[in-house]
């Protein structure tokens, strides 16, 4: 019996042990997770500070970094979230599962839930449990991104005029030769960061676009306020796509 029992001990200790790294690594991908957020957070406002910036230049660059923040911040929080409610679920039912690796489980997939950027996933699965979203919630979040988005594309329509002379004033110092070609280019750089960063605005809308077409699907609904919603988000879309190919063409004639 004696025997047994440190046979039994020792396999403990190594599933104990187990149970520890799994713990361990679980909290070194939260602690990533929340770094990495973080991080991001930290990097996207100080490229935004650069002191030769225009406003609008400004404001492009915080409505691009805002969006890279939602989803790292989300994978980080849900993370944390997760690992409390998986401890606190092991509690409640009186399991006889190490409460530390019900923690790193739970950590784990919150992480995973926190990351997800898909909008009518979310929504269909908390309508089901709790039946409390309806295409009048979604309405509102597609006026509200409307809303947000004014001020997006007045910045982006900023920006481009403002971009647009400087290619000019860059091309014409260049053939004069008052600015070396490395000079031009440096000075085009910045404008290109400016176009990536429309880019980047509009794929992220046009992503939000199609999740909340599906979260309509979804619901297997629709109302005139809806689908007027969705028209302006088309039309303040297509204006930042104009921009853009305004300023494709200027970087393409500046070169």
């Amino acid at each position: 019996m004696a025997g047994r029992g440190r046979v039994s001990g020792q396999g403990s200790g190594k599933g104990g042990g187990r149970t520890l790294r799994g713990v361990a690594a679980a909290v070194a991908v939260a602690m990533l997770l929340n770094g990495c957020a973080q991080m991001q957070t930290a990097t996207g406002t100080q490229s935004c500070n650069d002191p030769s910036m225009t406003p609008a230049q400004r404001q492009l660059c915080l409505d691009s970094a805002t969006y890279h923040q939602t989803v790292a911040g989300g994978a980080a929080l849900g993370g944390l979230a997760g690992a409390g409610a998986g401890a606190l679920a092991c509690a409640a039912s009186h399991s006889h599962v190490n409460p530390l690796l019900c923690a790193a489980i739970g950590l784990g997939i919150g992480a995973l839930a926190g990351g997800a950027t898909g909008y009518a996933v979310a929504e269909k699965q908390q309508s089901a449990r709790q039946n409390i979203r309806s295409l009048d919630a979604v309405t509102a979040d597609i006026r509200q991104q409307n809303d947000t988005l004014r001020s997006q594309v007045a910045a982006a329509q900023t920006v481009t005029a403002e971009d647009r002379q400087k290619l000019a004033a860059i091309a014409a110092a260049a053939r004069s030769g008052q600015i070396s070609v490395d000079q031009a280019n440096a000075a085009r750089a910045t404008i290109a960061a400016d176009n990536r960063r429309m880019a980047d605005i509009i794929a992220q809308l046009e992503d939000k676009q199609r999740q909340y077409i599906s979260a309509g699907q979804d619901l297997n609904q629709t109302s005139a306020d809806y689908t007027a919603q969705l028209v302006q988000l088309q039309g303040q879309i297509n204006v930042l796509k104009q921009q853009k190919a305004a300023l494709d063409r200027a970087m393409a004639a500046s070169s």
